[in-house]
């Protein structure tokens, strides 16, 4: 698949099979996410990987920074689902007081994000992208051990997958375009 091809195809899976991620091809993915451009920040990321028994390690977490409401409301649900990936990625970024430093930040750790799903989309890997609530609640940042300077970009779940989504529409470029030649 050329890289037009994968950028086209690739889709969010949420549901994963049973099949095991080698934490060698995560590694190997990670590794081809950080050639994602910054400016002028010396890689504003890094990663904790959860997997196996690590899993239920974030899962506990997870449901210790849900309000008492969220926890009952979707806390056992949340905790069923989780236990079906395979394997999940929090992605940590850097915070800076400097409001433009800070948007280089967020657009590069998206970049590296957008680079590891569709690196892992080329290898039949699935990743949904998640940014929930949780990820705001000082016990998520107590329980990862966020340095002061550090925020959680969002949790990368990931796996094999059986059934693709349908696909899915686009509206083209084109319709979206302004050309201003003079």
């Amino acid at each position: 698949m050329t890289v037009s091809e994968i950028i086209r195809k690739r889709c969010t899976i949420r549901e994963f099979n049973d099949k095991k991620v080698s934490l060698d091809i995560i590694t190997e993915l990670l590794e081809t996410s950080v050639w994602a451009p910054y400016h002028g920040i010396s890689e504003p990321w890094r990663f904790m990987v959860f997997s196996e028994n690590g899993m239920e390690k974030l899962i506990d977490m997870i449901l210790q920074a849900l309000s008492l409401p969220e926890r009952k409301e979707y806390g056992e649900n949340l905790k069923t689902y989780l236990r079906t990936v395979p394997v999940a990625i929090a992605v940590v970024g850097k915070l800076d007081r400097n409001q433009k430093i800070m948007d280089e930040v967020s657009a590069s750790v998206s970049a590296l994000i957008q680079n590891f799903q569709l690196a892992a989309w080329e290898k039949e890997i699935g990743v949904v992208w998640k940014t929930q609530s949780y990820m705001y609640a000082p016990q998520i940042s107590k329980s990862l051990e966020l340095k002061p300077d550090e925020k959680l970009a969002g949790v990368l779940l990931c796996g094999y997958f059986d059934k693709k989504p349908t696909e899915r529409f686009r509206k083209s470029a084109a319709s979206r375009t302004i050309f201003i030649k003079e």
